[in-house]
């Protein structure tokens, strides 16, 4: 082989591999504000319902009301989530 050829040849597999990495960092970026926006969502589902529950005069149907929004908004947070999916013989999460 000549030099020509194997310098051209490392030049592009140097430029694979950076682009490569560029595209597992990217893909980490978008996963982290991904968990990052379920995570404030939930924390605002769960000031929203303690303060709810702080009041003294709710009576069932106030109860079913807020146990109802509760499942609503969560279900709503779930489908913007990162999807997992159970291993079946580890019980071990794995991300998707």
């Amino acid at each position: 082989m000549n030099p020509p050829t194997l310098l051209i040849g490392s030049i592009l597999t140097t430029i694979s591999s950076v682009s490569s990495a560029v595209k597992r960092v990217v893909g980490i970026q978008a996963k982290t504000e991904q968990c990052k926006t379920s995570y404030n969502q939930l924390t605002d589902l769960l000031r929203e319902t303690k303060i709810i529950l702080i009041r003294n005069y709710m009576d069932s149907n106030d109860y079913q009301n807020l146990l109802t929004n509760v499942s609503s908004r969560l279900s709503l947070i779930d489908d913007s989530s990162l999807p997992i999916k159970m291993l079946p013989e580890t019980n071990k999460e794995l991300e998707v």
